[in-house]
């Protein structure tokens, strides 16, 4: 038995209402089968690594703060021993002389380019071998002045120990960057 063809195909007909329903179901179904096995499936991973990055910033917390307090117990020990022995601390100024402070941050003589935006000293803190000033001080400037201010800040004979940095680059003026800088002096008692 055989089974003539009469008709035609002609690819560029209209497609009638059942072919449609078969194409947009197919359609429907390549569509579930790619969100449930891309979007679903990068949506979890992304969910277990922001759980583990989590985890990681809390032990690398931990462990900042660990090594703070190593250090800050072995400052104790060097100062006290430095307070025996007459030595002095690279990072330590003279006794008394964290007063002078305000001068030495806003000298003229060192700030060639670099203009003081911000600048803000906490009053002066005893600690038990050592007293400790705060400051805050914001300034804006060419790349190379701003390193050179730096250099300054941390050369004075009572160095500025930088505890927190940042640098911004302004869009407008790319040569220019705006830092602010936290961090504290300090002076034997």
């Amino acid at each position: 038995m055989k089974i003539a063809v009469s008709t035609k195909i002609n690819l560029f007909q209209k497609p009638n209402s059942r072919e449609r329903l078969i194409f947009f179901a197919a359609m429907l179904a390549m569509s579930a089968v790619f969100v449930r096995s891309c979007v679903l499936t990068s949506t979890k991973a992304v969910r277990t690594v922001q759980e583990e990055i989590q985890k990681a910033d809390t032990e690398r917390q931990q462990y900042m703060t660990a090594i703070q307090m190593a250090k800050a117990k072995k400052l104790a020990a060097d100062v006290k021993a430095a307070g025996m022995k007459k030595k002095k601390l690279p990072f330590v100024g003279p006794k008394g002389s964290l007063e002078e402070v305000v001068e030495v941050v806003a000298q003229p003589a060192h700030l060639h380019s670099v203009k003081l935006s911000r600048t803000q000293f906490s009053e002066v803190k005893d600690a038990d071998a050592l007293s400790r000033r705060d400051a805050a001080i914001g300034f804006a400037g060419t790349f190379i002045s701003a390193r050179n201010y730096l250099e300054y800040l941390e050369s004075t004979s009572i160095p500025m120990v930088i505890e927190r940095f940042s640098l911004e680059v302004e869009d407008e003026q790319p040569n220019q960057v705006n830092i602010d800088v936290q961090g504290g002096f300090h002076a034997l008692k």
